[in-house]
């Protein structure tokens, strides 16, 4: 029924719109230019590492161009990803973002969907976590999203997706210089800069966060604080004849509000990365051989209130980590219609101790682990895609690997087909299997009465099958719909001991096992009007809880984007977003209890005058107040959610 009042709300609004003489005026100029079957025939290259179309790629893929981005007034990556078809975003008491895809929680960390930045995976080694915040939206040209496992290709971390975030190149881009404000004290200012072989940008953004209290952990320990969120970034992308170096430097610093009840007290998460790809591509006999070198190294302080307990001094957790990796990579055909990929990789990842450091006097208070940790992978991969006629791709792949801690893994397998059945119509038929190595803190981390880890392990697994139809139904009308089942087995989860213990443990759970649905439409209802209305529906078993109907999880999402061209240079945007309600099982005492669903309710507005933007953005208009589930200790039902009602004003010069 809210869901329903936020549609009612969103139809007023436009109502509004088209009724104002101003702006229901006839235009000449359609400005959805790029009609639907282009969309359909934009060239992705993400799920099959081949340059295809969306529509006939075997895989189930979302893309999100600058444009949108800029029309629906987003301001993080962390948002812009749960507008998309069985994606939740949520928040930990550890200060991290998480993205829940097709109900695969992340837990602690966002480290079950794998992020690049264009190809380059962007997780640091410690808790295998990928934060969004490396460069400038303003510098993204568009985002490609996989919607299903995709190992085979990218190895570990790509359990329940892949998002590669692509960035404008060449001097064809405009110079951009974006300034903006708003709700708690938000300051973001951005630089991005193109020439003929070089784009760099940056940004600094600083923002005191929503308050966060009235609440308190299983102790009674009150959590109150400002959620703040700091961040500064340079993105240097350099490309020239077959050369690509890609560098960012990055700084975040969030609040947290508690490693574990006895590391309870509100402090600042601090993250300082740093990575470095290099890619060179030579022609090979009929091929193409890639090379690619990268580099990865992340420093964290964890700044603590109080440890071990809220009477005892302050302390900073302090670790780094760096990851080196090579990938060589050849590519060509045996035929006209048979292509096909054959790559190798060595990956070696170094992480210093992780230690507790007293702020009064700078002494020992504490180690999680005390030792440097080592580990390396060696892996291998095959992909053919084979078009048996104009209307049948086959695409097959298989990738194994062989982990120093870990042992060999067994081989991960990608079958798929796409069958045009009718012009501009496809069906998929998908298969494919996942992995991901446990990182260092859940193999390694020993802190008494608070975590600890098992050198032991094994490898989480999913095995995801699907079946998809993609249509364009005429020029203004495209569907796509999917409809998967999913095994995950010996997921790796934080279990919370009983009370009174304050400990949890990382173990092998036996997993879960979903079914879902989802559903997109997207339609050009008038030269000045696009919609795109999504929805999810996912149910099913945690094995590893015994629960039929699996925790954690909101089983039915949907999403409501109405753009809205005013004239020539005014664009608005409502978008509309439903999160079921949730169920949580406490550990103690087994009792489950519910969640409420929410509904939020953003509206942007861009005005434009030659080289000059402003938006004007409204966020939770509804003013909701809203939490989402505690995956990890399950002793609390919620964390911090998000603000109430906020606004932001954007300036942006091109030029």
């Amino acid at each position: 029924m809210k869901f329903l009042r936020c549609i009612r709300l969103s139809t007023v609004v436009l109502f509004i719109m088209f009724s104002n003489p101003a702006f229901s005026q006839s235009h000449d100029v359609d400005i959805f230019s790029l009609s639907l079957h282009e969309l359909l025939e934009v060239e992705v290259f993400t799920a099959s590492q081949e340059t295809e179309t969306a529509a006939e790629s075997a895989a189930i893929i979302s893309v999100i161009t600058s444009d949108q981005l800029k029309q629906w007034g987003v301001n993080s990556l962390h948002d812009v990803m749960s507008y998309v078809p069985g994606v939740v975003k949520g928040e930990t008491y550890l200060g991290q973002t998480t993205q829940t895809f097709r109900g695969v929680t992340p837990g602690l960390f966002n480290n079950k969907s794998l992020y690049l930045i264009n190809g380059h995976p962007s997780y640091e080694s410690l808790f295998g976590s990928t934060l969004l915040d490396y460069l400038p939206i303003d510098m993204v040209e568009r985002i490609e999203i996989v919607r299903s496992p995709a190992s085979v290709l990218y190895g570990t971390n790509s359990m329940s997706g892949v998002i590669n975030i692509i960035t404008k190149q060449g001097e064809e881009n405009q110079d951009v210089v974006s300034l903006r404000v708003g709700s708690n004290k938000h300051k973001y200012g951005s630089i991005v800069h193109h020439s003929e072989n070089l784009s760099i940008a940056a940004s600094l953004q600083r923002d005191d966060g929503y308050k966060y209290g009235g609440t308190v952990d299983e102790f009674s320990n009150p959590v109150d604080l400002d959620y703040q969120y700091d961040l500064e970034n340079v993105f240097i992308d350099f490309y020239k004849d077959d050369w690509r170096i890609n560098a960012s430097v990055f700084n975040r610093e969030k609040a947290l509000f508690g490693v574990n009840p006895v590391v309870w007290h509100n402090g600042i998460f601090e993250t300082n990365v740093g990575y470095l790809d290099i890619n060179n591509k030579q022609k090979f006999g009929s091929g193409e051989f890639n090379t690619w070198l990268r580099y990865d190294n992340s420093d964290k302080d964890i700044h603590l209130g109080a440890f071990p307990g809220p009477t005892s001094d302050p302390a900073t957790v302090i670790n780094t980590v760096e990851r080196y990796s090579l990938e060589l990579q050849y590519k060509d055909s045996i035929s006209n219609n048979l292509k096909y990929i054959v790559g190798a990789s060595y990956e070696k990842q170094d992480s210093d101790p992780l230690i507790f450091i007293s702020d009064i006097d700078g002494s020992l208070a504490s180690t999680a682990f005390p030792d440097s940790h080592e580990t390396s992978t060696v892996a291998a991969y095959t992909q053919f895609k084979y078009e048996f006629n104009q209307n049948t791709i086959f695409i097959a792949g298989l990738r194994a690997e062989d982990n120093s801690d870990n042992g060999r893994s067994n081989v991960m397998p990608k079958l798929g087909m796409t069958y045009q059945v009718m012009p501009k119509t496809y069906l998929k038929l998908l298969y494919s299997e996942a992995f991901r190595t446990p990182m260092f803190i859940e193999r390694y981390v020993n802190l008494g009465g608070v975590l600890f880890g098992d050198p032991d392990l094994k490898r989480e697994t999913i095995q995801t099958f699907e079946i998809a139809v993609e249509s364009q139904l005429n020029s203004k009308n495209s569907i796509q719909a999917v409809l998967y089942n999913l095994d995950l087995e010996d997921e790796i989860l934080r279990v919370p001991e009983p009370s009174p213990s304050t400990a949890t443990n990382y173990v092998n759970g036996a997993g879960k096992e979903m079914t879902g649905l989802e559903l997109e439409w997207k339609s050009i209802l008038s030269n000045n009007l696009e919609l795109i209305a999504n929805a999810a529906f996912v149910e099913g078993e945690d094995k590893s809880l015994g629960e039929k109907d699996a925790p954690l999880i909101a089983n039915d999402t949907a999403n409501l984007i109405l753009t809205y061209q005013m004239s020539n240079d005014w664009t608005a945007s409502v978008v509309a977003q439903h999160i079921g309600k949730r169920d949580v099982v406490n550990s103690d005492t087994d009792v489950r209890s519910t969640l409420g669903s929410y509904e939020l309710i953003n509206i942007s507005s861009t005005y434009s005058y030659k080289q000059h933007e402003v938006s004007v953005t409204l966020n939770n208009i509804l003013d909701e107040d809203y939490t989402y589930p505690e995956p990890v200790r399950r002793k609390i039902d919620d964390v911090p959610g998000g603000p109430g009602r906020v606004y932001y004003l954007t300036y942006r010069y091109s030029y």
